[in-house]
């Protein structure tokens, strides 16, 4: 090779060091330099909610590790997509972030006629939080004994069932096994797991579906009657109450989970750190024991793998639309 030649690539090379050196030393600042202010934790839930429990204590355990702390922020409405929405629009910096469900990032909008976002695509996955089983509940005065007796009820008469809103999670239960019992009944949507379990509590609607979380404390003072438990296992405080698999309503094997995401374009080095900090919180004695006291399972999925999970469940609400024919304006 000629010599000026030799010497145009050295310096080409050197170039490209220097280059690569200057985007390591960046990556090290993007992290070391986070968190700059305090960080946002958007929650799509009404104050005082399951969810919004967990979120400010999440926010809570994080601000130790996240100075100069983590600040939980409620927007509810929409079933979610109001909160997920502005995450999605803020600066990918880290300071922003989501406490998702599935039910605000992929049931709400596969079932939409028209998606509002794509949560794989739109938002970066940081860590899942965990999850929790979803409880099949009547009136203890007023309901039936059994699933079995229910579903002969719900067969032979006009009923209706309760859900936070449409959409969420529990309404999309019911509607599951509605669709494979071969079943029908109204739906009756409300604000918050509240208004609709008194409701059911007091005999107006038939039955809900709805979080461990919300419906606990109304199991705990003998107002609602538990009759069968989502998942692929029975839940540890409900020992007795068998799933819905076990009782021949095969298809609802599924579960409320949280999670965390931030802005699709967040740097790497940040959303380590974040998903970090979570891992961290999670293995908390004080958080493993409030969150077991909320029968939220924790759930240490991040990154790529957390990703593969949205996937999955998004194939699964796909497939259902597929089936129902159900969707949503």
């Amino acid at each position: 090779m000629h010599r000026g030649m030799k010497r145009m690539a050295v310096l080409a090379l050197g170039g490209l060091m220097l280059s690569a050196l200057s985007g390591a030393d960046q990556v090290v600042a993007q992290s070391a330099d986070y968190p700059k202010t305090h960080v946002k934790l958007v929650l799509g839930f009404a104050p005082g909610t399951g969810s919004d429990i967990l979120g400010r204590l999440l926010a809570d355990k994080l601000s130790a590790g996240l100075p100069p702390g983590v600040v939980p922020e409620n927007r509810p409405g929409a079933g979610g997509r109001i909160a997920t929405k502005q995450v999605i629009d803020a600066e990918p910096d880290g300071h922003t972030l989501a406490l998702g469900t599935n039910a605000t990032l992929i049931v709400g909008p596969t079932i939409a006629a028209k998606a509002p976002y794509n949560a794989e695509t739109d938002l970066a996955p940081v860590s899942m939080v965990g999850r929790s089983h979803m409880v099949l509940v009547v009136s203890a005065e007023k309901g039936a004994k059994t699933l079995d007796e229910l579903l002969a009820k719900l067969k032979s008469e006009q009923m209706t069932f309760a859900s936070t809103g449409a959409g969420t999670i529990g309404h999309l239960s019911s509607e599951i096994l509605l669709l494979n019992t071969k079943i029908k009944a109204g739906h009756v949507a409300y604000r918050g797991s509240g208004q609709s379990l008194t409701d059911v509590m007091r005999g107006e609607v038939s039955f809900a579906i709805d979080s461990a979380i919300a419906v606990l404390p109304f199991l705990q003072n003998g107002t609602l009657r538990p009759l069968a438990v989502t998942g692929t296992g029975r839940l540890k405080s409900l020992p007795d109450v068998g799933t819905f698999a076990e009782q021949g309503v095969p298809g609802l094997e599924i579960y409320a989970w949280w999670g965390v995401l931030a802005p699709a374009a967040t740097p790497a080095p940040v959303l380590k750190k974040i998903g970090d900090e979570i891992e961290s919180a999670l293995a908390s004695p004080d958080m493993l024991s409030r969150m077991k006291a909320m029968e939220v399972e924790p759930v240490k999925t991040r990154g790529e793998a957390m990703r593969a999970l949205l996937a999955k469940e998004t194939a699964f609400w796909q497939d259902f639309v597929k089936r129902s024919g159900f969707t949503m304006n």
